[in-house]
């Protein structure tokens, strides 16, 4: 059953079908418009960050960019952080190695605000209980999860090739992203099933 259900703001509607005079779908309409736009904003932001950090990774050579044992740092002084090694005195195979951890550990963050924006896309255009709309919300929450184990996950292959230098890998806020992905996902599950209850309902009427 690939039935759409769908806000229809022109043409002919039937006495059940939403009308377009209607203030509260001109309100979802325009909200979900400002937010693709919100969430495509922060998609090429991210993406540009995460480019640029790789970058800088790999050819900057200044002192600003420097990596303790717990973190890197990007700071506006020329002058060695305490216990800190300048990111552009390090092996290029390490370099390499953390230009692309970088990438790995930012791709979910991009991937969420890909999915958030066609979501919200969707629902500018009206399209609110589609199969689309179920896709996107699911996928955000795994991405959610995804978000959560690659700080580890990255962690294990840095240390396995012998190049790790941050080892405070772990936060709590990989528990918070990893716990808020498993609910998004099963709510995205739920509506599924509602809309497939829905669909059937709609066969013997």
């Amino acid at each position: 059953m690939s039935q759409v259900t769908s806000l229809e703001f022109s043409g002919a509607q039937s006495d059940s079908a939403p009308s377009d005079s209607g203030p509260t779908y001109r309100r979802i309409r325009g909200a979900s418009r400002l937010f693709g736009w919100l969430f495509t904003a922060l998609l090429w932001a991210v993406s540009a960050l995460a480019a640029a950090m790789a970058l800088a990774m790999l050819f900057y050579t200044g002192p600003h960019l420097q990596v303790t044992s717990t973190h890197f740092e990007l700071t506006e002084h020329e002058t060695l952080l305490r216990g800190a090694i300048i990111v552009g005195t390090l092996p290029f195979a390490t370099k390499l190695a953390y230009a692309l951890a970088a990438l790995v550990r930012t791709a979910p963050a991009i991937m969420i605000f890909w999915h958030l924006r066609a979501l919200f896309r969707l629902y500018g255009q009206g399209v609110v209980f589609s199969q689309q709309n179920g896709l996107h919300i699911q996928k955000v929450g795994l991405w959610l999860v995804a978000a959560a184990l690659t700080p580890f996950i990255c962690h294990l292959l840095l240390s396995v090739s012998g190049v790790e230098i941050d080892h405070a890998w772990f936060h709590f806020e990989q528990v918070q992203a990893f716990v808020l992905g498993g609910l998004v996902f099963v709510i995205a599950q739920v509506m599924q099933a509602g809309r497939e209850i829905e669909e059937d309902r709609s066969q013997f009427v």
